[in-house]
Parts: structure tokens; sequence; C-alpha cells
């Protein structure tokens, strides 16, 4: 089947560009914590990543989804009531059209304002917050090849959470919740997998921007 992704990074003006019109590409749910009001007053430009969002694969809306409002942690009760009719739509012939393959969040991070977000006096806060995350979005990752991406700043404090240790107690508090029967699969688990730079190079014009801040960061 076709990807489909959900990006639950703070949709900002910094968001890459979609490059492709593919005939044959998947689905992406974009979603932010804010709603549209605060997003177009903290950045100027976030029309402009909105207009590439509709712009993606030929200006075909079930190819993309946009949400508002969004809690990460709770993405069950926050995230569109119709989000997978778009992804149902491009995925026809899929039996688990209702999943994503991928669900990322680039530099999680508790909403403060002012560019302050991350510091140590939160640490313990966005650890639990991170916890919550897979908690939360584990339901809605395939069984069969489902991955979760988070990227973060490597210097103090971001550091010193231990985002993999973190995570992956949050996906431990999942199954002792009785959630196992849904990833008894026979051979396939959740682990950590590894590490990988994120070069943002790689991606322009994407800019990391601050929580509800619209400074950017190295």
């Amino acid at each position: 089947g076709r990807p489909r992704h959900h990006d639950v990074s703070e949709m900002k003006e910094s968001m890459k560009r979609p490059e492709t019109n593919d005939e044959g590409c998947g689905f992406v749910m974009a979603t932010s914590y804010e709603d549209t009001d605060t997003l177009h007053r903290v950045y100027p430009d976030f029309e402009a990543t909105l207009q590439s969002l509709r712009t993606f694969s030929g200006g075909k809306n079930n190819h993309v989804k946009v949400g508002y409002k969004v809690d990460a942690t709770k993405l069950q009760s926050t995230l569109p009531k119709n989000v997978f009719a778009a992804g149902e739509a491009v995925n026809k012939h899929s039996d688990n059209s209702r999943k994503f393959h991928r669900i990322c969040w680039n530099f999680p991070c508790t909403a403060i304002g002012n560019g302050k977000d991350g510091q140590n006096e939160a640490m313990e806060e966005n650890k639990e917050l991170v916890r919550q995350f897979m908690i939360s979005a584990l339901p809605f990752l395939d069984e069969e090849c489902g991955e979760i991406h988070m990227a973060h700043k490597t210097k103090p404090p971001y550091n010193h959470w231990g985002l993999e240790t973190v995570a992956m107690e949050g996906v431990q508090q999942y199954f002792r919740k009785g959630n196992v029967k849904e990833w008894n699969t026979g051979t396939r688990k959740f682990e950590f997998r590894g590490k990988v730079v994120f070069d943002k190079c790689a991606l322009p014009p994407y800019t990391p921007r601050k929580a509800l801040d619209r400074k950017s960061f190295p």
C-alpha cells in the first residue's frame, strides 16, 4: 500500500514544502497543538505553509489533511474526526487504512511561550509528555511496518532527557495496560532501532522554530 504519515510537529511556516505531485504518493496528516489564529499571529508566513500543503500531489485534497488543536498525548480525542476519510480514499485497497506507517514529532516540548521551551525546570514534565505521546500514538501505528520518529537537540538540557529511554517507558506502560493483543503479530515487536542525524540542510527550506515564537534555532 501507499505510505501514510502523521506529523505531529508544530505546523509552522518552516514546514518543508512537498516536492512531489506523483499520483502514487500516500497520505499525510499534519497537525498543530495551536489553533489557526495563533499560528497566523505567531508565524507571519504560515499561510504560505498551508498553500504548500494544498498544492501537494497536484492539489488533490485527499492526500493531505491538516488538523488544529491536536494534543499529541490525546490523539484519539483530538485528531479530526474525519482524519481517515482521506486516508481511506487514497488507500482504497488497504485493509489497514486507519493506521499510519510513520508518526513523526520533531522537537517535542510542553507549550511554553517566549522561546523558553524545554528548559531544565520543565525536564520531568517533558519526559512525561514523551511517555504519554507514545501511549497515545501506538494505537494509530501500523503493526506490521509502523515507525515512530522523534528529533531533538543533542546539547544540554535536551541530551539529559534520555529520549529513547523515556519513549520506551511509554511503550512499556502501553503494554501493561493490556494492549498486547494489538501487537501480537508473531515476529513483530516494538523496539528502539537507533539514531540518525537530522540535518535540516537536507530539507530546504525547513527551519526549526521555537514553541510560540517564530525565532529559529540551530
